[in-house]
């Protein structure tokens, strides 16, 4: 019911703007598509409504009173905050604008992460991102409880209520300073490794599975002096300390470091990128957001 009403202001609004530009009825009503008496009923009623005279006339012309002066300037602001809150529900419904909080690992924030987000200011700019970096367990559980709509994660759960897509296949490189004597060649002998010490993934971080396989398939146990799950500190203690570790390809991107990196794409061993939500809690921004991904599986794939 106080909808109806408010819908009959609004009109109430738009027939008195009408009058107030044409200062005739005549006119005012051909303008609007109606006849004289409704449009005269109709600024009657909203003066009783307001308490104050809006027009003065006379059987010559009509005029705006200092009341109506005001309320054309108030009313022209109200049909103008009408319309953007209209075009902003518009926008919202078909996905264009809103909101989407991203969870993400930290490996991709210089590699893929940053394209997608191009990609989705270019196709849709009012869309707003908000960025969480986030472990892959705790991507999970912050998309289960609703903290955010969608995550970038290395290994999906099997939990019935979220959905998991592949987004990428990441192989593994071998990285030493530029100090260290392995360097100076182009080609990798993993025999100069046995002997050496490696600062690597911890175990529970889902690099170390593929990690770890690689190793089976040289044929001999790492020697691992340092474990953490933090690639930016894998990076610099490797630069530092002249130590060797392996990590997935992308995370150098974006990185100035004095590093060499050896391809291990030959052993067939990847770190897997998926992409988490929950097809409960999506909205049309988030539902625009995944179309995007897709997008951009098509052109690295």
């Amino acid at each position: 019911m106080k909808f109806k009403v408010l819908i009959m202001e609004i009109r109430h609004l738009k027939y008195f703007l009408t009058l107030a530009d044409e200062l005739h009825f005549g006119n005012a009503a051909k303008k609007l598509f109606i006849s004289q008496p409704p449009l005269s009923r109709m600024i009657k009623l909203l003066e009783d409504e307001l308490g104050v005279k809006l027009f003065e006339r006379n059987n010559k012309n009509v005029r705006l009173t200092i009341y109506g002066e005001y309320l054309q300037k108030e009313a022209q602001q109200v049909i103008h905050n009408m319309n953007l809150i209209r075009n902003q529900l518009d926008a919202m419904k078909n996905g264009s604008t809103g909101q989407v909080k991203i969870g993400y690992i930290a490996a991709i924030m210089h590699s893929i992460l940053p394209q997608v987000l191009s990609k989705l200011k270019v196709k849709f700019p009012d869309i707003n991102t908000y960025l969480y970096e986030l472990e892959s367990s705790e991507q999970i559980n912050a998309l289960k409880s609703g903290d955010i709509d969608i995550g970038f994660l290395r290994v999906p759960s099997g939990d019935k209520d979220l959905v998991f897509e592949h987004v990428h296949d990441d192989p593994f490189v071998l990285i030493v300073s530029t100090e260290h004597e392995m360097a100076k060649s182009d080609r990798l002998d993993f025999g100069q490794l046995k002997h050496e010490s490696m600062i690597s993934f911890l175990k529970t971080c889902p690099p170390s599975k593929g990690i770890k396989n690689i190793f089976k398939k040289v044929g001999f146990t790492p020697n691992i002096v340092q474990e953490t799950n933090q690639i930016n500190s894998i990076l610099r203690l490797v630069e530092c300390n002249c130590r060797y570790s392996i990590v997935p390809s992308t995370v150098l991107d974006g990185y100035d470091l004095k590093l060499k990196a050896f391809d291990l794409s030959h052993f067939d061993e990847y770190s897997q990128l998926f992409i988490g939500y929950n097809p409960g809690n999506i909205t049309k921004a988030v539902s625009n957001l995944i179309k995007v991904i897709e997008e951009f599986k098509s052109s690295i794939t």
